[in-house]
C-alpha cells in the first residue's frame, strides 16, 4: 500500500509538471508570434514640415515650450522638443481615425533627455519622465528621467471593440505624475501588426478617462461585475453540494459495522486526494493568471522594480524610492531582484509568461496554505469534511482574484501569519516571531498582528507557572531577539549604503508608507466608507477629533478588547486563530488610511478556527465575509483598471479612481463587511465565555476523533 501511495504521489507530481509546462508553453504562444507589420506613419523630423503633423497639449497652459530644433535630432538632423519650466504632463499628440478594432499596433520612438525630474514636489510624488502613451489611458511605456543619450522606446497597444480611432502620445509627464526638464524626440513610427511580436506585451488602447470613454468602461464594469456573479452562484453551488455530500457520508459511515469486516475501502487516502486538489487548486491559477483581468497598475508597478533591480542592484536600491514609487519594505523585492535577472537573461520582460512569473510566489502560497489547513484537519475530522474545508481556501474567488487574478502578495502574508499562529498554539514564541519578521518585512499590514504575539507572550507569562519564571522570562527575550534577529537578517542588503542609519531607514520606510495614503478611508468599504470619507483627508474633524484620531482609538480599543479575550481565562485557549482573525478584520474595518485588501489574511486565520473550533456560525460567517470581500476588491480591481489618478478635479470631472459617495450597490458591500467584523467579536466572545458555540447544534461534523473508513484504510495498510 504505501508503495502504492508512492506511486499515486509520483503521478500528481508528474501530471502537475506537464500540466505547468503546457500551459508556460501556451502563454508563451499568446504571447507572440512573428507578425507582420503595416507602416501607418513615419515621422523622421528632417523637414520642419513635418513637425506639423502634430499637436500639441498640456494640463498646465503656462511654463511649457514646444518646438523644432533642426539640428539636435538622431543624426544632427532636425527632431521635436519640449521643454518645461514648471511641473506639468506636456505632450505630442498623433491622432490615428482608420484604426481597426480588437488590432495590435506598436508605437516607437527615440527620446533624449536633460535635467528631467525624478520626483515631483507636493504632494503627487511619482513624477514620469519621457514616454510613449496613448491619451486617455492609465498606461504608459518605461520612461527616461535625469539626462540621457539617445534612447529607443517601443510600446505595443490593443484596439478595443468597435474602436476604430486613437491618439498616440509623446510625452513629458503622466496623469498624476508631471514633470520637468527637456525633452527631445526623434524618428517617431506608428505601425499595425498581424500579431502580437514574441516577448512582447500590449495594454489597451481603449478610453477610459474621457466622458464618453469612462461611460464604455462603467459598462464594461458592469459586464465583469455580472459575470463575477455567476461564477460565484457557481462556486457556491458547487460547495453547497460539497457540503452535503461531506454531511450525507459522514452519516453513513457512522452507521457502518465497522467490526463485522462488511465495509470495502476503495478510493485515495486523504491525503493523497487532497494533494490531487492541490494540482487542481494550481493549475486553475496558472489559467487565471493570464486569461483574466489583472491590476495593471500594481503588475506594471511591480514590473518596473523588478527591471530597475536588476539593473541596479539590491544594497542602494532604496536611494531611488521616491522615483520609483516604493513603498514595500525588502522581503518581496528580493524576488523581484530574481525576476528581473531572469527577465534580463531570457529577454522575457513584458510579457504574460513574465506576469505569469510574477504572480507565481502568491498562487504557491495559495497552494502552501491549503496543505497545512489539510496537517490542522487531520485527525480532526473525516476525510470527506478535511477535502470540503481544503476546497473552500483552494477555490475561493476571493483568493483566486488576489493571487491570480490582481497580481498581489496578500496570500505570502496571510501565510506568514498562518504560520506564526500555529507556532503560538504550539507554544514555539521564537518560531512565531520569526514568521511575523517575514510577515512584517514583507508587508507593513504584517503589523497587525504583533499583538497576538505579545498577548501570547503575556499570556505564558502570567498563567504557565507550571514552568519557572526564569524560563518564562527567557521566553519572552528569545521570542524577541528571534523577531529582531530575521528582520535585521531581511532588511540589511538593502540598507547597509542607505543614509543616515540602517535603523532611520527602515523606520522610514514605514512611516512614508502609512502617510503616503493620509487619508480617512482608501477605497476600503469599511466603517469610514459608510460616513463617506473614501479619500477625505483623515485629519478632517469629524465628531470632535479628526478621522485618524477616531481611527487609532478604534485601533487601540480592538486591540485591549482582543487582550482581555486572550488573557481571561488560566487555561490554555484554542483560539489564537480565531483571535487573530476577529484583530485583523476590525482593524480594517475600522481604522484609518485602510486599502481594500488589508483583511486578507483574516480569512485564512479564520478557517483555521473553523477546523479547531468545528463551529457552523464561523463557517457562515467565513462564507459571508468571503463573499462580500470578493465583491469589494473586484469592485476596487476593475475600478483601478479602467481608472486614472487625476489631479485637482473634483469628482464631476475625475476618473473613475476617485470614486462617488455611496450607492446602493457599494453601501451594501459596506454594510456586510461591517457587520462581519460585529459578527466576528459577538462570536469571539461567545466561544469563550460560554458553552453555546460548543453546543451540538453548532457542530459541523461529528466529533468522533478519526474517519471510520480511514481506520479501516489504516487497518488495510497494515
Amino acid at each position: 500500500m504505501k508503495q502504492n501511495r508512492k506511486s499515486i504521489l509520483f503521478a500528481a507530481a508528474a501530471a502537475v509538471l506537464v500540466m505547468v509546462i503546457a500551459v508556460i508553453y501556451f502563454v508563451n504562444r499568446q504571447s507572440g508570434e512573428a507578425a507582420e507589420y503595416l507602416q501607418i506613419c513615419l515621422l523622421d523630423f528632417n523637414e520642419p514640415e513635418q513637425y506639423g503633423e502634430l499637436r500639441t497639449d498640456s494640463y498646465q497652459a503656462d511654463g511649457t515650450e514646444f518646438g523644432y530644433d533642426p539640428t539636435g535630432g538622431l543624426d544632427g538632423t532636425g527632431c521635436v522638443t519640449i521643454h518645461s519650466s514648471v511641473e506639468n504632463d506636456a505632450r505630442f499628440t498623433y491622432r490615428y481615425e482608420s484604426a481597426l478594432e480588437e488590432t495590435y499596433y506598436r508605437m516607437s520612438v527615440w527620446v533624449r533627455t536633460e535635467n528631467v525630474g525624478t520626483s515631483a514636489s507636493g504632494t503627487d510624488n511619482t513624477a514620469v519622465g519621457a514616454n510613449l502613451s496613448v491619451l486617455n489611458t492609465y498606461s504608459h511605456s518605461v520612461s527616461y528621467t535625469g539626462s540621457s543619450d539617445w534612447t529607443y522606446i517601443e510600446y505595443y497597444g490593443k484596439t478595443g471593440k468597435g474602436q476604430t480611432d486613437f491618439t498616440v502620445c509623446l510625452r513629458l509627464g503622466f496623469y498624476g505624475g508631471m514633470n520637468t526638464g527637456t525633452v527631445y524626440f526623434d524618428d517617431f513610427e506608428l505601425e499595425q501588426l498581424d500579431a502580437l511580436p514574441s516577448g512582447a506585451s500590449s495594454t489597451s488602447m481603449e478610453d477610459t478617462l474621457s466622458g464618453s470613454g469612462r461611460a464604455q468602461a462603467e459598462s464594461e464594469h458592469q459586464d465583469t461585475m455580472l459575470a463575477a456573479t455567476v461564477m460565484v452562484l457557481c462556486i457556491v453551488l458547487y460547495l453547497a453540494v460539497a457540503y452535503q455530500y461531506a454531511k450525507k457520508r459522514d452519516a453513513e459511515a457512522q452507521q457502518l459495522d465497522l467490526l463485522s469486516g462488511s465495509a470495502s475501502v476503495s478510493g485515495l487516502s486523504a491525503g493523497s486526494a487532497v494533494l490531487f486538489l492541490i494540482a487542481a487548486g494550481f493549475l486553475l491559477r496558472l489559467v487565471l493568471s493570464f486569461t483574466m483581468p489583472q491590476c495593471d497598475i500594481d503588475v506594471g508597478l511591480f514590473q518596473y522594480w523588478a527591471r530597475n533591480l536588476a539593473e541596479k542592484g539590491i544594497p542602494d536600491f532604496y536611494s531611488y524610492a521616491e522615483a520609483m514609487n516604493l513603498d514595500y519594505p525588502p522581503l518581496f523585492l528580493y524576488y523581484l531582484y530574481f525576476l528581473g535577472l531572469v527577465g534580463r537573461i531570457g529577454n522575457i520582460g513584458q510579457t504574460l509568461l513574465f506576469d505569469v512569473l510574477l504572480k507565481l510566489p502568491s498562487m504557491l502560497a495559495d497552494c502552501v496554505i491549503a496543505y497545512l489547513l489539510y496537517k490542522m484537519a487531520k485527525g480532526r475530522m473525516s476525510k470527506n469534511w478535511t477535502l470540503f474545508l481544503v476546497a473552500i481556501w483552494l477555490f475561493n474567488p476571493m483568493v483566486l482574484l488576489d493571487s491570480a487574478c490582481w497580481g498581489q502578495v496578500d496570500s505570502l502574508l496571510a501565510l506568514a501569519l498562518l504560520l506564526s499562529a500555529y507556532c503560538i498554539e504550539k507554544d514555539r514564541y521564537a518560531w512565531a516571531s520569526v514568521a511575523l519578521a517575514f510577515a512584517v518585512t514583507l508587508k507593513p499590514q504584517g503589523i497587525f498582528f504583533v499583538p497576538i504575539l505579545g498577548f501570547a507572550l503575556l499570556r505564558q507569562l502570567i498563567w504557565d507557572r507550571e514552568q519557572p519564571l526564569a524560563k518564562r522570562l527567557l521566553r519572552f527575550v528569545y521570542s524577541l531577539a528571534a523577531f529582531f534577529a530575521t528582520a535585521l537578517v531581511i532588511i540589511l542588503p538593502f540598507g547597509i549604503k542607505m543614509e543616515p542609519n540602517l535603523f532611520s531607514w527602515i523606520f522610514g520606510v514605514y512611516t512614508n508608507t502609512a502617510g503616503g495614503y493620509s487619508y480617512a478611508t482608501v477605497n476600503s468599504f469599511n466603517f469610514f466608507y459608510l460616513l463617506g470619507a473614501n479619500w477625505v483627508n483623515d485629519s478632517t474633524p469629524f465628531m470632535g477629533l479628526t478621522y485618524f484620531a477616531w481611527g487609532m482609538i478604534a485601533i487601540v480599543v480592538i486591540s485591549l478588547l482582543t487582550g482581555v479575550l486572550y488573557l481571561v481565562k488560566r487555561e490554555k485557549q484554542p483560539y489564537v486563530y480565531l483571535l487573530s482573525a476577529m484583530l485583523i478584520y476590525m482593524v480594517a474595518t475600522f481604522g484609518p488610511r485602510m486599502h481594500e485588501r488589508y483583511f486578507y489574511p483574516a480569512l485564512v486565520l479564520l478557517l483555521a478556527a473553523v477546523i479547531h473550533s468545528n463551529n457552523k456560525l464561523l463557517l457562515g460567517i467565513y462564507a459571508v465575509m468571503s463573499i462580500s470581500n470578493f465583491y469589494t476588491v473586484l469592485e476596487v480591481m476593475t475600478g483601478l483598471s479602467i481608472g486614472g489618478k487625476l489631479i485637482d478635479t473634483d469628482y464631476a470631472t475625475a476618473s473613475y479612481y476617485y470614486w462617488p459617495p455611496l450607492n446602493t450597490q457599494r453601501a451594501t458591500m459596506t454594510i456586510f463587511n461591517v457587520l462581519c467584523a460585529v459578527a466576528l467579536f459577538a462570536a469571539a466572545c461567545i466561544l469563550i465565555f460560554t458553552k453555546i458555540g460548543s453546543a451540538k447544534s453548532f457542530r459541523i461534523w461529528e466529533d468522533a476523533g478519526n474517519d471510520p473508513i480511514e481506520q479501516i484504510g489504516g487497518q488495510h495498510e497494515k
